[in-house]
């Protein structure tokens, strides 16, 4: 009986030694259940600023562009269209700002709204003169010289008077009509007072006033180029901004005689105005009023001289 019950404990332990091994065993062959990784949401990238030229007051044909007329606004890049003037860093806002600086516009750019490239007309370009010509006015285009320029002093954006003076040529042609002397009919008139310099020849860089550009903390003049001392140019036409009338008065003009221009002050603003008002607008300069060599030589009288013979006496009559 005793070994009955003894077999039976044994056969219990068995099973569940059995029973215990089968569940370790396949706890160990059940495969790893997969481990959940949590992925942290990193933040949105932030786009960098972008910056676009726009218009401070508003633009018009012939207004200039410069530091104080156009400024760079902040937009987000959505809202950028094709052709605007966008700088991302301080370097290419510079960059822009030099070679912009001096353009004008074809259309008019409401105050804030940004500057399309393809509206710009730069210095030298078709159809800049007609751009920056004041309402009313007209470009005509006369020839000069070395001499008759200022031996190229003269540039574009300068006020000038214009002179009509009638050469020797001319002048021996109209003695000859009239049976006078030659130089008494030699003359000179200013004929146009402060008229603008727009172009000379096709040259029209120094039209636009100069602009001062910060680069690396420096001022820079988008005209530094030019202020470097090189050999001066010769030209052989000037375009000045006339009226109608002004115009026609040039054409018949340089038909008549020599056009001379004469560079005025920077200073001389309301002078002109002044000077017609004080009669001198029909004023001509003739050759006695420039020296008094001919007039004297005109005033004297004149005496002829004979000599007489008396044997060894030699003697002079005058008549």
């Amino acid at each position: 009986m005793k070994l009955r019950q003894s077999s039976v404990a044994l056969l219990a332990v068995a099973i569940v030694l059995a029973t215990s091994s089968a569940l370790v065993a396949r706890n160990l062959m059940r495969p790893p259940e997969p481990q959940k990784i949590i992925v942290e949401k990193q933040p949105e990238p932030v786009a960098a600023p972008e910056f676009v030229l726009v218009a401070v007051n508003g633009l018009q044909p012939g207004d200039f562009v410069d530091g104080s007329t156009v400024q760079w606004a902040q937009m987000e890049a959505a809202g950028i269209r094709p052709g605007e003037i966008v700088g991302n860093s301080a370097d290419s806002r510079r960059k822009h700002e030099q070679n912009l600086f001096g353009a004008t516009v074809r259309q008019d750019i409401e105050a804030g709204k940004p500057i399309m490239d393809n509206l710009l007309l730069r210095p030298g370009s078709p159809g800049f003169i007609a751009a920056v010509l004041s309402p009313g006015m007209r470009a005509i285009s006369i020839p000069i010289s070395a001499v008759t320029s200022n031996a190229g002093l003269v540039s574009a954006g300068d006020w000038v008077d214009v002179i009509l003076s009638v050469e020797r040529s001319e002048a021996a042609m109209m003695s000859a009509e009239s049976g006078g002397l030659a130089q008494a009919n030699l003359a000179a008139q200013t004929i146009l007072r402060r008229v603008r310099v727009l172009a000379l020849n096709s040259d029209t860089t120094s039209l636009a006033p100069l602009s001062v550009v910060a680069t690396n903390g420096q001022e820079v003049s988008t005209a530094a180029k030019g202020a470097q001392p090189q050999r001066r140019n010769v030209y052989e036409t000037i375009t000045l901004e006339a009226t109608p009338d002004e115009a026609e008065r040039l054409a018949v003009a340089r038909e008549a005689g020599s056009l001379q221009v004469v560079l005025r002050s920077v200073k001389d603003v309301d002078t002109a105005d002044a000077e017609l008002a004080e009669g001198n607008k029909d004023q001509v300069t003739r050759l006695h009023d420039a020296t008094s060599i001919f007039v004297s030589n005109k005033k004297s009288k004149t005496t002829a001289m004979v000599q007489t013979f008396h044997g060894a006496k030699v003697g002079a009559v005058n008549f």
